[in-house]
């Protein structure tokens, strides 16, 4: 295959995107458990779909890969010592706690089958879903890359993936929010959003990431208006907008996420390289546990009496901001340093 381009730190403006994803999905759920049919709270309906941002930005960086030449052991044990120690932690929690369900019914769960066509249930971390989804989806492109050598024959493949699994999707009405229900009884539609999201990351990362790109000065505010436009856009419409007057097509969304993320990557606006020299790491590097620690406080503000919607919403998020603090550092943190031991020892 042609030389990739490796990324050898982290993009600022991904690293924004992460922050600005996580927060919108936190408020998401917090609104969808105070008002599941959105008849009281009519905003934000649509911000769940910044999933699909996830799954285009874990296909962009995927293809690292093919540089460092990862074996698929070490690819697969990285995997699930990052996305789920914190996982499992919150899955323990919760069963105590709460559910207190056989240990055989969370079997699935920890054999990583949650949510993903196999077991009956979702995962009982619900919010987890994305994870075990991200995990099967992102060792199967993993394979193909390794497999066809050939970029056009890989690109060719991976858009036929992605057109098939839209196919599915869109004759079924676009069950967007859905990830656990099987089509046909045998397609997963959590399944399916991986496939086409993870799929357009890696074309993307493929084909459109080309950070020397030399361009005009009227060609860069072009670019500028252009990434304004459509980051402003997309922000309003996930959160100002009701449902039944937003975009409800997810292929304009994937649309929007791509054409975002190929000008921010390669910087071709001033926006965007204003944005990759700030330093968002620090902030979004809490993103992974606070999404996962958010279910802590949806299982106990119900049960404080009095909580109107403003400031339910407020508790949810900082409580899950501290959690998702004292995880990292906890738990992500250790096993990062576990990984990368057990690497230099040849482990």
């Amino acid at each position: 295959m042609e030389q990739v381009q490796k990324i050898d730190s982290k993009l600022n403006s991904i690293e924004l995107l992460r922050i600005i994803g996580v927060i919108l999905i936190c408020v998401f759920h917090s609104l969808y458990a105070l008002d599941k049919n959105f008849e009281i709270y009519k905003y934000g309906r649509m911000s769940a779909i910044f999933v699909e941002c996830f799954f285009i930005i874990a296909g962009f960086f995927l293809p690292n890969i093919i540089i460092t030449q990862i074996a698929f052991k070490d690819f697969a044990i990285k995997k699930i010592l990052r996305l789920f120690p914190v996982v499992f932690t919150v899955t323990i929690f919760i069963n105590i706690f709460q559910t207190h369900v056989p240990l055989y019914n969370i079997l699935p769960d920890f054999f990583l089958l949650s949510s993903v066509g196999f077991a009956q249930q979702q995962a009982l971390c619900g919010y987890a879903w994305f994870l075990y989804v991200l995990f099967w989806v992102s060792c199967f492109y993993y394979c193909l890359i390794n497999f066809i050598q050939d970029k056009r024959k890989l690109n060719f493949t991976i858009i036929l993936i992605i057109y098939f699994s839209l196919i599915i999707l869109t004759s079924n009405s676009l069950l967007t929010f859905s990830h656990k229900v099987n089509i046909y009884h045998l397609y997963n539609i959590g399944i399916l959003r991986g496939l086409v999201g993870i799929g357009l990351g890696i074309i993307i990362r493929l084909n459109f990431y080309k950070p020397n790109y030399t361009l005009s000065t009227k060609q860069k505010i072009f670019f500028t208006f252009l990434e304004l436009f459509f980051f402003f856009y997309l922000i309003i419409n996930l959160t100002c907008v009701e449902k039944t007057k937003a975009i409800n097509y997810i292929v304009s969304y994937l649309i929007i996420f791509s054409v975002i993320i190929i000008s921010w990557v390669n910087g071709l606006g001033y926006f965007s390289q204003i944005l990759n020299k700030i330093n968002f790491y620090s902030i979004s590097k809490y993103s992974f546990s606070i999404y996962i620690l958010q279910t802590i406080p949806r299982m106990f503000l119900f049960k404080i009496q009095g909580l109107d919607g403003g400031l339910y919403i407020f508790i949810y998020l900082l409580v899950s901001v501290i959690l998702g603090i004292i995880a990292y550092h906890a738990i992500e943190v250790p096993c990062r340093k576990l990984y990368k031991n057990s690497i230099r020892k040849g482990g």
